[in-house]
């Protein structure tokens, strides 16, 4: 397990459809063994998002993301993580 941290940039179009990158930090929360380096982790994804307006300050979005996760340490393997939803926005 890992905890992460993100910055999230957004860029707005004429059109509906609203891409971003999420840039993301953080580091391991499971035990370390004795002597083992910290795990801390950097990452990176890109996402599509298209709102769906509820009204001027709420709205839901449907949203697609994929994007990977490096550790720091050797001793740990890359994450790679995409995903798929519906989020609500205010």
């Amino acid at each position: 397990r890992i905890g992460l941290g993100g910055l999230v940039f957004r860029i707005y179009t004429p059109f509906r459809v609203e891409p971003e990158l999420r840039f993301r930090g953080g580091m391991g929360l499971g035990s370390v063994e004795a002597g083992a380096e910290t795990p801390y982790f950097v990452g990176v994804s890109a996402a599509v998002r298209y709102p769906l307006s509820l009204g001027a300050r709420v709205h839901v979005s449907l949203y697609v993301e994929g994007g990977a996760t490096q550790a720091l340490a050797r001793a740990y393997r890359s994450h790679y993580t995409g995903g798929v939803g519906m989020g609500l926005h205010f």
